[in-house]
């Protein structure tokens, strides 16, 4: 059986997590700027998304969400998760600026 775990603070969280009953973890996030990488260390502790994006090396590095709204009334949109591939009713994306990984984070921090 596996279970999910929402690691919000990593204080406790052991360099061996197999120890603490964790087979392994699935993250969406990028690599950099993970705790839970820079406690375990080396590529054990890579994120499902840095997996399966290093599958395809020649391919860009992103992934996109698409969310439906099923309380939206009119709404059409179901939803989507995509890697290394745009929907192409939002192929403009690639035009917009890129922001930095940690200046997200931050910036959201500071929201809260």
């Amino acid at each position: 059986m596996h279970q999910l775990v929402n690691v919000v603070d990593t204080s406790t969280f052991a360099a061996n997590f197999h120890l603490q009953g964790y087979d392994g973890f699935l993250g969406l996030g990028p690599n950099s700027g993970s705790i839970i990488r820079k406690k375990v260390g080396g590529n054990t502790g890579n994120s499902f998304l840095q997996r399966v994006l290093q599958q395809g090396k020649t391919a860009a590095n992103y992934i996109t969400f698409l969310l439906d709204r099923k309380n939206d009334v009119g709404s059409t949109v179901t939803g989507q998760f995509t890697v290394n591939e745009i929907l192409t009713v939002f192929s403009n994306i690639t035009s917009m600026p890129k922001l930095d990984v940690d200046k997200v984070n931050r910036l959201l921090k500071a929201g809260t």
